[in-house]
């Protein structure tokens, strides 16, 4: 199966043979449609990789969700939240050959929020893209060779902002 096949057909936490790190969100309101938007994000990068990471057009491909929760990211939010990039910068990251050392295998929901398992390494770089999604940092995990890490970094825009998934807006 390829990258895009997995994403659509392991949701059930499948376990790979190979090598693998899991990225686990917690405490999160309504995970199942998290998890929704996060696979179409994903799957949108990967259908149109050959995209140039500054193309416009991302902005009408991604899912609302990301490109609304970026566009209300003020300048002084990147002082201060170490995960938080441009759209380009996010696509870049997923383009790049050097630091996308990653293949998503599957996927499972959990009581309060969900999993993705990865083959390969997954580098703290790819943290902003599920952070873009309005995932506080506090509620972002990795786990690899059966030890958890906390993703915190500095003072996360969601410890003094709000997002509300309905309505898409960031205060």
């Amino acid at each position: 199966m390829n990258e895009i096949e997995n994403i659509q057909q392991n949701i059930n936490g499948e376990i790979p043979n190979e090598p693998y790190e899991i990225v686990r969100i917690k405490n999160v309101k309504n995970p199942s449609q998290m998890l929704s938007v996060i696979i179409e994000s994903v799957t949108t990068i990967l259908e149109n990789i050959d995209l140039d990471a500054e193309d416009e057009k991302w902005y009408e491909i991604l899912p609302e969700t990301i490109v609304k929760f970026t566009e209300q990211i003020e300048e002084e939010d990147y002082y201060r939240d170490d995960f938080l990039k441009n759209i380009p910068s996010i696509i870049d990251d997923f383009q790049s050959k050097n630091r996308k050392k990653w293949v998503w295998y599957s996927s499972k929901l959990t009581d309060n929020g969900f999993e993705i398992f990865m083959l390969g390494i997954f580098r703290p770089i790819h943290i902003p893209f599920y952070h873009h999604h309005g995932i506080a940092q506090s509620s972002i995990f990795v786990e690899s060779e059966g030890v958890e890490y906390r993703t915190n970094a500095l003072e996360g825009v969601l410890s003094y902002k709000t997002w509300n998934p309905d309505t898409l807006e960031l205060k």
